[in-house]
């Protein structure tokens, strides 16, 4: 005979082995959710759905995209803007170095002639031609009897450097003395090299000093 309100040793084991078989159960459905697929057999409301919506997200996917016509369009203008500024510019560079270019090549003609008279001692001269841009160089050349009477030609015309891109103001004879002194017999001692705007000012004083500007 049981008393009232007391639970006896059997019904307490059936309710435990009640509440394991239903934790298995729980436990079994929450594998198979994680197995199946796709997941769009699971019914949402179901406790396989909850499971389902309570797995990790992959959230590694590239977030990159393309470029816009928008995009491309200012891309395009700032392109173009730059140029417009960097044209003119790198013209403006190439003109300054083609017109000192050409201002070293006649300095170091002068200088070259000059020096030559000085050493055989006896009168040079150099010739610059406008039209053809080039420079002749001519001698009283010594001989057994002293310096020639006439200036020979030595070798041929020489072209100044870039004279196709630029310009010299005049044709233009410097004769030099064995003492040093160089005279003007045709033009005057100041030579004017132009490249598109880009000048170079050359004169020569009487004791063969050169200056060039800027």
């Amino acid at each position: 005979m049981e008393r009232a309100g007391v639970t006896s040793q059997p019904d307490k084991m059936d309710s435990q082995s009640c509440l394991n078989a239903k934790l298995f159960a729980a436990n079994g459905l929450s594998h198979l959710a994680t197995q199946l697929d796709p997941p769009s057999l699971i019914v949402t409301n179901s406790p396989i759905g909850k499971a389902m919506r309570r797995r990790p997200r992959n959230h590694s996917t590239s977030s990159a995209r393309g470029f816009t016509a928008v995009e491309l369009l200012v891309t395009m203008a700032v392109g173009i803007i730059m140029a417009a500024y960097a044209v003119p510019l790198l013209q403006n560079g190439m003109n300054f170095f083609k017109v000192r270019a050409a201002a070293s090549s006649v300095t170091g003609a002068i200088q070259s002639t000059r020096f030559q008279a000085i050493f055989h001692g006896c009168p040079y001269a150099l010739a610059f031609n406008k039209p053809a841009m080039t420079y002749q160089v001519s001698g009283q050349l010594p001989g057994p009897a002293g310096c020639a009477a006439a200036f020979t030609n030595i070798g041929p015309a020489i072209p100044i450097a870039n004279g196709s891109s630029v310009t010299l103001n005049q044709n233009v004879t410097f004769q030099f003395r064995p003492g040093g002194l160089t005279q003007t017999t045709l033009g005057v001692p100041t030579l004017v090299l132009d490249s598109h705007g880009s000048k170079e000012t050359i004169t020569v004083s009487t004791y063969g000093n050169i200056t060039v500007t800027p």
